[in-house]
């Protein structure tokens, strides 16, 4: 198929471009997620034009005349100086014109601009519920192979024992003696910035299990910067802290909420540091944290959250709580030279 591809860098540029994001990113969700109020522009210009210190990402619409077909949109997050740039691809296709070449168009237009920019390796997830013979068949020809199971699970609000959550925050405190929780929606208090940015260190141990990717932390200036383009797009973040008896971070939880769609609520990262784990801190954090976000939003209604189907200690505490599979994705990888060379491109 002839498609017309757009490079798009932010929502004003090519208005027409911008539209066609839009629509196939809504029907997209729209098949994945029925039922739910869909995204509106503002939130998806906010998952796709990366705007963080460590991150850039590449994002180009295809439409044929007039008509949005498809769209492709990668995020790079690395330390600076890191010679293991892995790039995520993630590829919407309109239903009606999926096997019609528009995803090879599409990557033949952006693998050479990711080579240019150093990327080494490219990772998708398609969703196994949805993804056809012809998505897992596309993996194969660019070399990718299958890595890593993630689960996208949901909790109802409705579903969630408000007791429970109090018990988990009191057995905590009991078992956790001398630990505290500090809480706040927004930016991070400058006087927690330092134990906020050690916390996020307990997520460098999370199972990647075949994945190759570096994981670091943030520092606080990057993680600041990271915040505020996140606020600045229309997301509030809320956010739990975890702190042993001497001061320093043990662990942290976070959710995320757009303003334009307060029904649904994102879970970020919760972890606890290995030096203070066994004391019920996660479920602990993940209590707390709820609490809080109820307490700013009582018009939430759902939470969705993401973990490796290999980690089975987060997986227990989200099940416990009331979350419960929605979604399976598996992660294909590999080198982004050889995908090129299998379009045909060099």
């Amino acid at each position: 198929m002839d498609c017309d591809i757009r490079l798009l860098t932010n929502v004003d540029d090519d208005p027409a471009g911008f539209s066609a994001l839009v629509e196939v990113s809504r029907a997209d969700y729209a098949q994945r997620n029925p039922g739910d109020p869909l995204p509106g522009p503002a939130e998806i210009a906010a998952e796709v034009f990366i705007t963080a210190p460590d991150r850039r990402g590449l994002v180009l619409a295809a439409l044929v005349g007039d008509e949005a077909v498809g769209a492709l949109s990668t995020a790079t997050e690395s330390e600076p100086g890191d010679e293991n740039q892995v790039s995520s691809i993630e590829i919407v296709i309109k239903s009606e014109f999926q096997r019609q070449g528009v995803a090879t168009a599409l990557l033949a237009e952006a693998l050479p601009r990711l080579i240019a920019d150093g990327q080494t390796s490219i990772l998708g997830y398609p969703c196994a519920d949805f993804a056809t013979d012809a998505a897992v068949g596309l993996a194969a020809k660019l070399g990718l192979t299958p890595r890593q199971e993630e689960r996208c699970s949901r909790a109802l609000v409705a579903n969630i024992d408000d007791d429970l959550m109090a018990t988990w925050i009191a057995d905590a405190v009991e078992s956790a003696d001398g630990y505290r929780i500090e809480q706040w929606h927004g930016l991070c208090p400058p006087a927690l910035a330092e134990q906020w940015s050690r916390a996020r260190v307990a997520m460098e141990d999370q199972p990647l299990d075949g994945l190759d990717l570096n994981l670091y932390t943030r520092n606080v200036e990057q993680q600041r910067q990271a915040d505020q383009a996140r606020l600045d797009s229309g997301f509030v973040m809320y956010r739990t802290l975890a702190l042993a008896p001497d001061g320093r971070a043990a662990g942290m939880s976070e959710i995320w909420v757009h303003q334009e769609r307060p029904q649904i609520g994102f879970q970020g990262d919760t972890g606890v540091m290995a030096a203070h784990r066994g004391h019920g801190i996660g479920r602990w954090l993940k209590a707390a944290n709820y609490q809080l976000v109820r307490r700013h939003h009582p018009e939430l209604a759902i939470i969705e959250t993401y973990n490796a189907q290999s980690n089975p200690w987060m997986l227990a505490i989200n099940v416990a709580m009331a979350f419960r599979p929605h979604h399976i994705y598996t992660g294909y990888q590999g080198p982004i030279g050889p995908a090129l060379a299998a379009l045909g491109r060099s």
